[in-house]
């Protein structure tokens, strides 16, 4: 499935592209993912649930950036998917 994202991040608009690095700049450096994610450890060493809370608190944010960082990480996800060519109907 990283293959798939991947090669769809590389088809993205240069402007999209740009986006979405500013995405997972503030989701890979510590000074803003502690704040805005509640993840204040590296990803690696992340539990599950930690990252459905995150998900969840995203998702239901009354702040319209988070909500829509939501949305940009739930599209990639399916974009990356449901384009893999070795996937299952």
């Amino acid at each position: 499935m990283l293959h798939s994202l991947d090669h769809k991040l590389a088809a993205l608009s240069p402007e999209m592209l740009k986006l979405t690095r500013q995405l997972f700049d503030v989701l890979g450096m510590a000074v803003t993912r502690g704040p805005l994610t509640g993840i204040w450890g590296s990803w690696e060493k992340t539990s599950a649930d930690d990252i459905r809370h995150f998900l969840d608190r995203w998702q239901n944010s009354s702040i319209s950036l988070l909500k829509m960082g939501h949305s940009s990480l739930l599209q990639l996800v399916l974009m990356a998917w449901y384009g893999r060519p070795d996937r299952s109907e």
